[in-house]
C-alpha cells in the first residue's frame, strides 16, 4: 500500500516488508534518475539520536544495480565501508537498487535504527532502508516511499501525507506496524494534534490502561506550559507493548519511539521502574532539545559526513532533566520516588576512576568512543553524560530561583530557548554562546559563562551535589534503618570502610579509602571478623556499634591473612535529608502543575 498517489519524483523507495514477520527480511528497492558516469551510492552512517557512526550496514545484503535491465557492476569504497561505488553505463537515464536488510533478532539497536519484529508486530527504521547520492542535501533530496506490509497489519507513523518527503524527514519518522494497533488522541491546549499509537502482542494489549492515559494527557498539556510553543504540525506516540522485543526507545521530530513490556508503566497504584517512567518523556522532551534547537556540530547536511558531539551534555544532560520534570509532574513517577533516584543518582557516579582526567564536555566529545567501549576506568560511562549533565542543570535551575527571589525558574529558559513560533519540524541549530545568551536573558546578574565552563570543564571524583544542597535537600551521611534499603545496610561500606561486599567477597574499592590503603582489592573475601565467620550482617552491626566508640575490624582476608581498621562513625549511608533554612525548592520543581500556559 503506497504512502501516496502522486507521479514519480527524482526518487523512488519501496520498502517490501511482507516478510519481515515471518521471515525475518525487509526487501528494498530505489530508483535514481542518473547520468552516465561514476556514481557512489551512500548508506546512512550517522544516524540522528545515536550520536555515534552506527548505521547498520552490516545488515545490507544482496545488494545488486541494473540499468535498462542488465546488472552494473559496483564495488565498496576502499576507505569508507558505507560507500558504493559503480559507473553509470551509456544512454542510462535510470538506476535500480536493490538490497535485503536481515535484522539482527533480539538486538536493542535494531529498535533505535534498524528493524525488529515478532509475529504480529514490526518497528521499521527508513533510516536502515535506503541509499543516497553521496553529498546529496538531506533536506532538499527528495523521495516517494511505498510500504508493503503483511495482510491484515495496520501503521503509525508521522510521514506527512505529501507527494514526496526529504531525506531528512524520511530518516526522521519510524514505522510501527502490526495486526493490532490502536489510536488515542491526546487533547492539548493549543489545538496541534497529539496521538498515541499502540501495537502490541494482542487486541486485548493495545490498550493502555486508564492511568497511563491520563499521564499521557498530562504529558502533552505540561509540555505546552513548560516550552510555550510546538515545533511540528502534529505529533506520534509511537509505543510497542510486547514481551518479543527489547526494552528501548528514540528521539523523532514528530514522533517518539518506545519499546516496553505490557503493564511497565504501571496502573497508578504501584511505583514503575524510573527508566520505563522517564522514557516516554525524555524522548518526547526532544522534539524540543535535539531536533528544533540542535548543536551545531549535529546538524549536518548528509548521514555520513563527520559530526561533533559536542554539547551532548545539553542535548542529553538537559533533556534527561527536563523529561525527569515532566516525569513527575504528569504522575508516571512519584515525588518521593524520583527523589531517591536523585540520591541513588550520585551514588552511581561517584568514584568514577575516569573523572579524576575526563571532563564532562570531554566525555561528549568521546562519546563514539564512550558509548560502547566506556568502562568507566579507561574512559567514563555513557550515562555521565546524561546523569551528571542532569545534576548540573538541577543546580541552574535551583541557582536561578534562588538569585531571582523564586520568581523565575529554568521553565523561563525553556520558554525563550525553545518556544518561539511554530512554523513545523524546523531545525534551528545553536552554539555555546547563544546558549550563554538565553542564560543570561534569564538571569541577567550570573556569569552563565563561567559557570559552564566550571561545570562542563572540571575534573572531580565526586559526583556533583551543589543542585540537591540549593535545592533544600542536601545528602548527609547517616544510619539507616528503612526496610526497602536492608540490602544496602548490608553490601555497601564504601562511606565507611571503602568497599562493597557480596556474601563476603569485595566487589569495589573506593580510591584512596581505607580498604584501599590496606590492600585490599576487588575479588578478595572476607572469611572472619574479629574471630566470628563473616557476615554482612556481623559486620553491619559492628559498624554501627562504632557510632560513639572506637571499634576494632579485625578482617581475615581470603582465609590467609589479616587486615585491621580502627574504625570510629557509625553506618555511614547516603540519605537526603531536608534542611528547613532553604527553600525547599526540589518540590516546586518537581511537583509544580502547569496546566494551562502561563
Amino acid at each position: 500500500m503506497p504512502f501516496f498517489a502522486a507521479p514519480p519524483p527524482a526518487i523512488t523507495l519501496t520498502i517490501d516488508a511482507r516478510e519481515v514477520s515471518s521471515k525475518q527480511v525487509v526487501h528494498v528497492k530505489l530508483r535514481f534518475p542518473v547520468k552516465p558516469g561514476p556514481l557512489t551510492l551512500e548508506y546512512p552512517k550517522w544516524i540522528p539520536g545515536m550520536h555515534e557512526p552506527v548505521g547498520p550496514v552490516q545488515n545490507v545484503v544482496r545488494l545488486g544495480f541494473l540499468a535498462g535491465g542488465k546488472s552494473v557492476a559496483w564495488r565498496r569504497d576502499g576507505y569508507d565501508s558505507y560507500a558504493f561505488q559503480l559507473t553509470v553505463p551509456a544512454g542510462a537515464k535510470e538506476l535500480e537498487a536493490h538490497f535485503d536488510y536481515l535484522p539482527r533478532q533480539g538486538d536493542t539497536d535494531e529498535i533505535a535504527y534498524g528493524v525488529a519484529a515478532t509475529a504480529n508486530l514490526a518497528v521499521i527504521n527508513p533510516s536502515a532502508l535506503f541509499l543516497a547520492p553521496r553529498g546529496a542535501d538531506i533536506r532538499t533530496t527528495q523521495l516517494a516511499p511505498t510500504l508493503l506490509l503483511p495482510d491484515g497489519w495496520q501503521k503509525a507513523t508521522s510521514l506527512p501525507s505529501t507527494p514526496t518527503v526529504s531525506l531528512e524527514r524520511l530518516a526522521d519518522s519510524p514505522i510501527f506496524a502490526g495486526k493490532y494497533l490502536k489510536r488515542f488522541e491526546l487533547p492539548s491546549p493549543d489545538g496541534v494534534s497529539h496521538t498515541l499509537a499502540v501495537i502490541a502482542d494482542s487486541d486485548e494489549g493495545a490498550t493502555p490502561n486508564a492511568h497511563v492515559l491520563a499521564c499521557m494527557k498530562k504529558l502533552v498539556t505540561e509540555s505546552a506550559a513548560l516550552f510555550g510553543a510546538r515545533h511540528y504540525d502534529k505529533f506520534n506516540f509511537l509505543l510497542a507493548l510486547t514481551t518479543g522485543l527489547p526494552q528501548y526507545g528514540l528521539e523523532h521530530h514528530e514522533s517518539t519511539v518506545n519499546v516496553l513490556r505490557p503493564n511497565a508503566l504501571g496502573d497508578g497504584t504501584g511505583v514503575p521502574g524510573q527508566w520505563n517512567a522517564n522514557l516516554l518523556p525524555h524522548e518526547y522532551v526532544h522534539s524540543w532539545n535535539g531536533k528544533f534547537r540542535r548543536p551545531y556540530g549535529l546538524a549536518g547536511k548528509t548521514f555520513n559526513q563527520p559530526l561533533s558531539t559536542d554539547l551532548l551534555w545539553v542535548y542529553e544532560g538537559m533533556t534527561e532533566y527536563l523529561g525527569e520534570i515532566l516525569m513527575v509532574r504528569c504522575g508516571f513517577y512519584p515525588f518521593e520516588a524520583e527523589r531517591e533516584h536523585l540520591r541513588q543518582t550520585l551514588l552511581s557516579l561517584d568514584g568514577r576512576e575516569a573523572r579524576k582526567w575526563q571532563s564532562l564536555r570531554e566525555a561528549a566529545l568521546a562519546y563514539p568512543l564512550i558509548a560502547s567501549k566506556g568502562d568507566g576506568k579507561r574512559l567514563r560511562l555513557s550515562n555521565d553524560v546524561y546523569y551528571e549533565s542532569m545534576l548540573h542543570w538541577l543546580e541552574a535551575d535551583a541557582l536561578i530561583r534562588q538569585k531571582s527571589n523564586e520568581k523565575l525558574s529554568l521553565d523561563d529558559f525553556c520558554r525563550r530557548f525553545f518556544g518561539g513560533i511554530n512554523r513545523g519540524s524546523e531545525v534551528k541549530p545553536y552554539t555555546e554562546d547563544e546558549l550563554v545568551a538565553a542564560l543570561k536573558a534569564t538571569l541577567p546578574t550570573y556569569n552563565w559563562a563561567e559557570w559552564l565552563h566550571s561545570r562542563f570543564d572540571s575534573l572531580d571524583t565526586r559526583a556533583p551535589r551543589l543542585g540537591l544542597e540549593l535545592s533544600g535537600w542536601p545528602e548527609r551521611l547517616g544510619e539507616v534503618h528503612d526496610p526497602k534499603r536492608e540490602r544496602e545496610t548490608l553490601t555497601d561500606f564504601r562511606s565507611s570502610l571503602g568497599f562493597r561486599v557480596q556474601e563476603g567477597k569485595l566487589v569495589a574499592i573506593e580510591p584512596d579509602s581505607f580498604a584501599a590503603q590496606a590492600g585490599l582489592s576487588v575479588g578478595n573475601t572476607l572469611t572472619l571478623l574479629n574471630g566470628q565467620p563473616f557476615t554482612s550482617t556481623l559486620l553491619r552491626d559492628t559498624i554501627r556499634a562504632s557510632k560513639t566508640q572506637a571499634t576494632v575490624l579485625n578482617f581475615q582476608v581470603d582465609g590467609v591473612r589479616s587486615v585491621k581498621f580502627d574504625y570510629l562513625g557509625g553506618e555511614r549511608l547516603s540519605l537526603l535529608e531536608r534542611v528547613k533554612e532553604t527553600p525547599d525548592r526540589l518540590s516546586g520543581i518537581f511537583m509544580k502543575k502547569n496546566l494551562i500556559y502561563p
